[in-house]
């Protein structure tokens, strides 16, 4: 059903493995007229992973494509050690979106077909009737990343799970759903005091939609991230997150809905991120949301004169970053 090939030779054997020899998916039966939702799931390691060191990314880039056209709903995460779930800011975070696409980020809004996940939004489920298409062959890479904020090494893998639906299965009237990802510092790791802390960032989207789903990318003290859209005066989300009693984040919520929002050029939000650092010391963060939205059309938008350079450094880790080898 679905085709994985590598394309580093970093990978471990079992990996190496599970790429070349495809199990069967499984079909999860959905009650009524629903098509049947197929699920592959992939293990990346396990890796020994640095000591305190950020954006570790092992396997490299993983490209992913299907031997046949389909509609991706849905995403899922899951790192283990020695078969036990360690702490959930293990996980960076997972990107599933063409390498190319990463150019043209910089470009505030930029549209691009694919998902995001990290620790505390470990799966993404579409709205019903919502997907992301895509056709037999067309390749996008899957990124794994991991932090390790320990003073010793610690060995982890990563299971990534793709839900989707058959192009031949799905019903006629699916409507295609695209992705943009908005961030503060520019998608990169920022310092937040002890202490209760905000940032903002004010941002429009050149083009009409309506958002679909939404989801945040934080670090361990992250507490709320709120978009605003100031040109109506109301509120479109206000991700609130469920924290432990160290202060240290456990899960954020993952917004999915068919109703949708509207928003066009015209429309002016605010993205804020507010920090409760709970140490006596300065922690690393990021803060930004990951958009699905669809057009009336149903063709991703095209935003003139976007940056198509060369990628930046998403990370912003620096010497920190380990990210394997990028083609």
């Amino acid at each position: 059903m679905m085709a994985l090939r590598h394309r580093h030779k970093i990978l471990s054997a079992a990996v190496l493995t599970a790429l070349l020899w495809l199990a069967p998916v499984a079909a999860e039966t959905e009650p009524g007229d629903r098509p049947a939702i197929y699920t592959h799931t992939t293990t990346y390691g396990p890796y020994d992973l640095k000591a305190d060191t950020l954006q570790q990314m092992p396997a490299g880039l993983v490209p992913l494509s299907f031997d046949e056209p389909v509609w991706v709903v849905g995403y899922s995460t899951e790192i283990t050690s020695d078969g036990e779930r360690p702490s959930r800011e293990l996980h960076c975070h997972t990107v599933m979106m063409e390498w190319d696409e990463w150019s043209h980020l910089p470009a505030i809004g930029q549209p691009f077909k694919g998902v995001f996940s990290d620790g505390y939004t470990r799966q993404v489920i579409l709205p019903p009737g919502y997907g992301i298409y895509f056709d037999a062959g067309e390749t996008i890479d899957l990124m794994p990343m991991f932090n390790n904020r320990q003073s010793d090494s610690f060995s982890a893998e990563m299971s990534v799970s793709v839900h989707f639906l058959r192009a031949a299965e799905a019903p006629p009237d699916i409507i295609p759903l695209y992705s943009t990802i908005i961030a503060i510092e520019d998608s990169r790791l920022y310092m937040v005091p002890p202490g209760i802390s905000s940032r903002e960032v004010r941002f429009q989207l050149p083009y009409y939609g309506e958002m679909h789903a939404i989801g945040v990318h934080i670090h361990p003290y992250g507490h709320q991230i709120e978009v605003l859209n100031e040109t109506r005066g109301n509120q479109v989300w206000n991700a609130v997150g469920k924290r432990g009693d160290d202060g240290r984040l456990l899960e954020m919520p993952f917004l999915s809905t068919a109703e949708g929002y509207p928003f066009g050029p015209e429309d002016r939000f605010l993205l804020r991120a507010t920090y409760d650092n709970s140490s006596d010391v300065e922690q690393d963060a990021m803060a930004g949301l990951f958009i699905f939205f669809s057009t009336e059309d149903g063709k991703m938008p095209v935003i003139e004169g976007a940056d198509t350079g060369a990628a930046s450094d998403h990370g912003g880790h620096g010497s920190h970053a380990d990210h394997g080898e990028h083609p």
